[in-house]
């Protein structure tokens, strides 16, 4: 599978596609969400740990990988999603020729693909 049909697959269903994710793209949001949500709970077991130095690397790679900071709402995995998935929506879109372009612009129609990019 080429790499433009592996990232059509991989972008959600509810952006027009397949939604087969791949594991790299949701370890970082998995992981950031739940230790941030059982945060509280951590600290009954264990006074001493420092969430920063548990989150530092992963946020610091989510970080990198988005351009963005780190959400508002920690605890929400769909946050810390929303931006991979933007971009490879974007990604999707920018690497189609123009024939594919119209295909995906024909299947979207009534949806700005800034908002939700639709795949072939």
């Amino acid at each position: 599978m080429t790499d433009t049909v592996w990232k059509q697959t991989s972008v959600p269903v509810n952006r027009g596609c397949l939604g087969i994710r791949r594991t790299k793209g949701l370890s970082f949001p998995t992981f950031l969400a739940s230790v941030y949500s059982v945060h509280h709970l951590i600290l009954l077991i264990d006074l001493t740990v420092d969430l920063d130095a548990i989150t530092e690397h992963a946020s610091h790679q989510w970080c990198a990988a988005t351009n963005n900071p780190p959400p508002a709402q920690l605890i929400i995995q769909k946050l810390w999603d929303r931006p991979i998935v933007e971009r490879a929506s974007r990604d999707v879109v920018t690497a189609a020729g123009d024939m594919s372009r119209a295909r995906l612009l024909a299947v979207g129609v009534g949806r700005r693909l800034t908002e939700r990019s639709p795949c072939i």
